[in-house]
């Protein structure tokens, strides 16, 4: 299966979520002829090989591994919820029981949505083993969305961040909703020492002690991470730093992306946009980067030049840049 690949390939992997493959839509949505998915899922449910054959007819290549996913193999008791895309190998955390979400109309207080219609038995398996086991591609990104489970997933999947995971995409917590689960600061920890730095929090959910009243606390959210380790991006091949600097701009981190692609240009020379010019999907890099290149006068006299730059905020849209913001 490993040979069917390009080498521009960007291999997305995806564990949980109830058939919702999250932010790695902003990479099949831009870069679609390009993109492969590989998706986990420890539910056993038709709705799943829908959402899959969805993507295919969008042309973006989809597995599905119907597999529990976990740090280890074994059997494992999960809990299929009242709200299926809550259910966990946790139960829901008593600190948390009583706590009002956001963007929930019928269920906004954890405990309810959390609740268990049923129990069942599922066998687990890490990701470093599914991947031999099926004859995967290794990913480029590995996105987890399990419900408490996150940390000891990307523990399984130990030797495949080794081998050059890019990007990480993780549901964290920042306070225990699932009874036992780690929190964002177990995965940091694990992330950053083999190089990923944090980029941002998405989708960040404020939860409410009573009802939904003004602002929350802040208590869940989607890590980005990516490996932005210079021995790292000195060591990628010409088409990993092409591959590198896609993600980046597919997230709308144009700094990053103009830097990797100066260290492909440093390394590699003419044969990054001979390669580039072959890929249409990629094009877009060399335009930002001779872009910004050719106005780095301007922000060397202004800070705020590409902030508020008409052609980048038009593309791109301007810059919530926080530095220049205060608190009232």
């Amino acid at each position: 299966m490993t040979k069917k690949y390009n080498e521009l390939d960007i291999i997305c992997y995806h564990v949980g979520g109830c058939g919702d493959y999250s932010h790695l839509n902003i990479i099949g949505s831009k870069y679609p002829e390009r993109t492969v998915y590989v998706a986990f899922e420890a539910r056993d449910s038709e709705d799943d090989d829908q959402v899959k054959q969805e993507y295919l007819d969008k042309g973006i290549r989809t597995i599905l591994i119907k597999k529990c996913v976990y740090d280890t193999d074994g059997m494992v008791k999960f809990n299929v919820n009242v709200q299926p895309a809550s259910s966990s190998i946790f139960n829901a955390s008593p600190s948390a029981m009583t706590e009002h979400m956001p963007d929930q109309t019928t269920l906004p207080m954890w405990g309810s949505h959390a609740t268990p219609e049923r129990v069942v038995e599922l066998e687990m398996s890490s990701i470093d083993k599914l991947i031999i086991e099926n004859d995967l591609p290794l990913p480029d990104i590995l996105s987890v969305d399990a419900q408490g489970a996150e940390f000891m997933i990307l523990k399984g999947a130990s030797n495949t961040l080794s081998q050059g995971v890019m990007s990480v995409i993780t549901e964290v917590e920042f306070h225990q909703i699932y009874e036992g689960q780690p929190l964002f600061s177990h995965q940091f920890d694990l992330l950053y020492k083999d190089g990923f730095r944090l980029v941002d929090i998405l989708a960040m959910q404020y939860w409410h002690p009573l009802a939904r009243v003004g602002h929350g606390m802040l208590t869940v959210g989607e890590a980005l991470f990516m490996r932005f380790d210079e021995q790292y991006l000195q060591q990628l091949s010409v088409y990993g730093l092409i591959k590198f600097a896609a993600i980046a701009l597919a997230f709308k981190r144009l700094s990053i992306s103009v830097y990797v692609m100066n260290i492909a240009f440093e390394k590699f020379g003419s044969l990054v946009e001979s390669i580039i010019n072959k890929n249409y999907d990629f094009q877009e890099l060399l335009g930002l980067r001779d872009y910004v290149m050719a106005n780095m006068g301007k922000y060397g006299k202004d800070a705020f030049f590409f902030e508020n730059d008409a052609k980048i905020c038009k593309i791109y849209g301007k810059a919530d840049n926080l530095t220049n913001k205060s608190l009232p």
